[in-house]
């Protein structure tokens, strides 16, 4: 079966802002449930599937209730712990929770091979600093002599 595209990680060169530390500024009930929402579209398996999935990770039920009332962008004081947001990222295979997270507090996610290519270009942005750092070092013992 052909995944859906992750439609949750940020582009590798966006520039993630933080959300505005003003009084009231970090309600995101209706947000939060309309990425879950999303992400249980996006999801190949049903709901009653992730909340089996959510249950089995945590040892603990999840049921079909529970997850729709999560999702319900409706039932603002119906909020999600971070536990379960953990659970419901792992068991819809994404990371839709973890993304909107990160956005939300300035940052990004990088996964995969994302991640390994980050990496690499830091190594790279390093081996040019240290290259041109090296010869200006040797212009300068040049000048010396």
């Amino acid at each position: 079966m052909k995944r859906a595209r992750d439609t949750f990680t940020a582009e590798l060169f966006d520039v993630p802002c933080t959300a505005p530390a003003l009084p009231g500024s970090i309600n995101f009930s209706r947000e939060i449930a309309a990425t879950m929402s999303s992400a249980l579209k996006a999801c190949p398996a049903d709901r009653i599937e992730v909340a089996a999935r959510m249950t089995r990770l945590m040892g603990r039920e999840i049921t079909l209730s529970m997850l729709n009332a999560y999702t319900a962008e409706s039932h603002v004081d119906h909020n999600i712990s971070l536990e379960r947001a953990i659970a419901f990222d792992v068991a819809t295979e994404l990371q839709g929770l973890l993304a909107f997270f990160a956005a939300k507090t300035g940052c990004g996610i990088l996964v995969g091979e994302d991640a390994l290519l980050a990496e690499w270009g830091r190594v790279q942005q390093a081996k040019s600093e240290i290259a041109e750092r090296e010869k200006a070092l040797k212009e300068r013992m040049r000048g010396k002599r």
